[in-house]
């Protein structure tokens, strides 16, 4: 990471969500804990161990669950076996919990439900506003807003799960990158109901596909208020669904650098099944205010 950037590492994590935010005064977000990579062909890595044995970090400052499914989730054991400090938890506000944990009762990995559930009833403290992660004081300048979408409750439990996905907006140095989740057209909608929503979007550069980039996640009206750069889909394999095409026509473009041989190309939609590990900076220092890379 460069000297006072914005750095987001888009983990690999196979069919799953896992990013890693570091702020231009070393503050340290993960959003998400996905596990897998293609890269490797483990069905296991993990983001956290990873960079706990390669940079030797073992503290991070907030932890964003943007909703609890399996995918968003896996990794809930390790945040809580590291020794990763006093961090600050954010996830979707009054979800009932009995309610999913009794949908959730025969599937594989209840445990891990159950552990999300007590790690977010364990961080209910009031924040200090002199330490709060999410101040851009506190931050080296760089602003960090979260949405909470609130649409109209759903008879299916996992659509109403994705649709009540936090969304994470980042803004420093003049660029803009949003994490949404796995919202749907629903949740859009609301969200584009809501003036002050409206006004943080404006000028995104970097765009994270929701719900994978998958079209039940494409949301058309959104891109009134902004063109992106570059859209980075998270997901497994192409499927039917796979809204790539769409995203493309809404993207502007923007060079990448491949760091294994040093060349740039122009992209319009990157996706961690092709690209692995992809990593973005906001910094004044580079031309247009954003420097990609990808393997």
């Amino acid at each position: 990471m460069s000297e006072s950037s914005l750095s987001i590492k888009i983990w690999d994590v196979q069919h799953g969500s896992a990013a890693l935010i570091q702020t231009p005064n070393g503050k340290k977000i993960v959003q998400d804990l996905g596990v897998g990579s293609y890269q490797t062909g483990s069905e296991n890595f993990s983001p956290l161990k990873h960079l706990k044995k390669k940079y030797g970090i073992t503290k991070v400052d907030w932890v964003i669950i943007t909703h609890p499914h399996r995918d968003h989730i896996d990794d809930i054991f390790t945040l809580s076996n590291l020794n990763l400090g006093s961090y600050r938890f954010s996830r979707p506000k009054d979800l009932d919990k009995d309610k999913i944990l009794a949908a959730k009762a025969n599937e594989q990995g209840l445990d891990k439900f159950k552990k999300y559930f007590e790690i977010g009833e364990g961080h209910r403290a009031k924040v200090d506003p002199d330490t709060n992660p999410q101040s851009a004081s506190n931050n080296g300048g760089a602003d960090i807003q979260l949405f909470y979408p609130e649409p109209a409750d759903s008879s299916n439990l996992d659509k109403c799960l994705n649709n009540r996905s936090l969304v994470t907006i980042l803004t420093y140095a003049g660029n803009k990158l949003i994490l949404p989740g796995d919202n749907e057209q629903e949740s859009w909608e609301e969200l584009l109901a809501r003036d002050n929503f409206k006004k943080a979007i404006r000028g995104t550069s970097i765009f994270i596909a929701p719900h994978h980039g998958r079209l039940s996640g494409f949301c058309q009206e959104i891109f009134d208020h902004f063109k992106p750069k570059l859209t980075i889909i998270s997901d497994k394999q192409v499927e039917e669904t796979d809204a790539a095409d769409k995203y493309k026509g809404v993207t502007t473009g923007y060079p990448v650098l491949h760091t294994t041989d040093g060349h740039y190309e122009p992209r319009f939609v990157l996706s961690t099944r092709a690209d692995k590990r992809i990593e973005i900076e906001f910094g004044t220092q580079f031309d247009g205010g954003i420097a990609v890379r990808i393997a």
